[in-house]
């Protein structure tokens, strides 16, 4: 059985342009922790990710910002809600969550 092809392996990093616009209208205390969960994601290789706290939601894919939400369940790419959600979505700090 062959591998992956190597396209479907690259891990994608988010730009320092897209994590600066990411967090520009959020305090500095919350930058860190947005700016350490996309890295958590990029150290576990995942190229598509959500980051949720404060009852608002990122969607992450291959570095982008695919969308995002407030007071409301983390959704998919066709305003669909993801079956599975977090237990704590309106959680006091920014975390990582992974389908």
């Amino acid at each position: 059985m062959r591998g992956m092809p190597a396209r479907m392996q690259k891990v994608w990093k988010m730009s320092d342009q897209v994590k600066d616009f990411l967090v520009v209208d959020h305090p500095e205390s919350e930058q860190r922790q947005i700016r350490e969960a996309v890295q958590q994601a990029e150290e576990q290789k995942r190229n598509d990710y959500y980051i949720y706290g404060l009852n608002s939601w990122y969607h992450i894919n291959k570095g982008q910002i695919m969308g995002q939400g407030k007071n409301g369940p983390l959704m998919d790419n066709r305003n669909k809600p993801l079956e599975k959600q977090p237990d704590d979505a309106g959680a006091r700090e920014w975390k990582l969550f992974l389908e």
